[in-house]
């Protein structure tokens, strides 16, 4: 269930045990809170339920500090980095 409450799949099995599948998220899924809701038959006390943030992707930032070793530098010199 996306977060604004829209059922965006069913599965239904017929069969005993455990059951192991995978639902991919859409592409460009909504932001905010999922849930997947599981149950086995008819009686509404069989639900499970359980929930998942999905957040918008803040790139990682990092810096760079530059610390020259002399305040000018020629054409052919050559600089090393650490």
């Amino acid at each position: 269930m996306n977060p604004g409450g829209t059922t965006e799949d069913n599965f239904l099995f017929s069969t005993r045990g455990v059951i192991s599948s995978i639902y991919r998220l859409p592409e460009i899924a909504r932001v905010g809170t999922w849930k997947v809701v599981c149950g086995f038959g008819k009686n509404k006390d069989n639900l499970f339920t359980t929930e998942f943030e999905v957040k918008e992707y803040v790139p990682p930032r990092f810096e760079v500090k530059l610390t020259p070793g002399k305040s000018f530098f020629h054409v052919d010199d050559e600089i090393t980095a650490k």
